[in-house]
């Protein structure tokens, strides 16, 4: 027979000595207690949810939150919230789904009747679809008949079809997280790491977001598109020198040579003078065609703010 120690409210209180290898640079000596309770907050204070999240899934998630910062005093509670991370995945589906139908959604039986479902919350469309014998609902644009059985794999194959998931990658994906929730509901003992807690609450965040329609900006799953900036690169032929910045900083002067400036990988403008660009100067064709080059002139000089101009109306 197990039986639970006691401890004083002072030992209950203090850091768990494991947290403190866990730095900012990856594992390490031990940071002071104090430094390590703040890093694991500023690491989860950096998970947002958008506003139009169901509430009782951003309620769900912020409990997580809750129960990661914990962790700095009871290791174990790391290993809790990454195995709830998995669970909350699928109430995530159920709130988006019943967001998505606005409590009306008519389904069909095996005997292939249909029936209109009038509900509030999901566990109320999952009694009635149960009682109807449901086994499909239409889904995507085609508005088809599909097999649905109200689990993880079906919803997870209903978002995907409704596009509200979408990625190659991402489909492998899912396919371990499902893996992964059989294993937290029916696996045995096992202990994880801050770094792989962060990794489920972080990955959970994006995938709602992305359920509601939000990117993440330096997401692993859906990250937001990059921020572009138009910059101009040009050289002095006769010393060699390189000079790089924003294009609103930079003002060309025509000295005699013949300029060009060409859209590069964010929004880069460089110069050509019959030579190669130089090393580094690369662009992604996959997202930006290469665009002609912007003419800038000879004769006349020109300021940043009229390069801007004219690498905005060739992008």
């Amino acid at each position: 027979m197990t039986t639970m120690s006691t401890h004083a409210l002072a030992e209950l209180q203090a850091v768990d000595p494991r947290i403190l290898h866990f730095t900012p640079l990856g594992l390490g000596g031990p940071m002071q207690a104090e430094d390590a309770a703040d890093y694991q907050q500023r690491l989860v204070a950096n998970l947002v949810l958008a506003d139009d999240v169901a509430q009782a899934t951003r309620q769900k998630f912020e409990q997580l939150c809750a129960g990661y910062v914990q962790g700095a005093l009871c290791y174990g509670l790391f290993t809790l919230v990454a195995d709830a991370a998995q669970l909350t995945l699928e109430q995530a589906l159920r709130d988006r789904f019943a967001a998505h139908h606005g409590g009306r959604l008519t389904v069909q039986d095996r005997a292939a009747y249909e029936h209109q479902i009038i509900y509030t919350t999901y566990p109320d469309f999952y009694e009635q679809y149960k009682k109807v014998r449901g086994c499909k609902i239409r889904m995507g644009t085609s508005n088809t008949w599909r097999g649905f059985n109200t689990t993880l794999d079906g919803l997870l194959l209903w978002a995907r079809r409704e596009g509200l998931v979408r990625g190659q990658r991402n489909r492998h994906n899912e396919r371990a997280k499902k893996a992964l929730r059989n294993l937290t509901a029916h696996g045995t003992f096992h202990l994880l790491t801050p770094v792989e807690a962060y990794r489920a609450l972080s990955d959970l965040a994006e995938i709602i977001n992305h359920l509601w329609g939000h990117s993440t900006p330096g997401g692993r799953l859906y990250p937001a598109p990059i921020t572009r900036d138009v910059v101009a690169i040009s050289w002095d032929s006769t010393t060699g020198s390189v000079v790089a910045r924003h294009a609103a900083q930079l003002a060309l002067e025509d000295k005699g040579r013949r300029t060009h400036l060409r859209t590069g990988p964010r929004g880069l403008l460089t110069r050509r003078a019959r030579r190669p660009e130089p090393d580094g100067v690369r662009r992604s064709t996959r997202h930006h065609p290469l665009p002609s080059p912007v003419p800038m002139g000879a004769r006349q000089p020109y300021t940043g703010d009229r390069l801007v101009r004219a690498g905005s109306a060739r992008a």
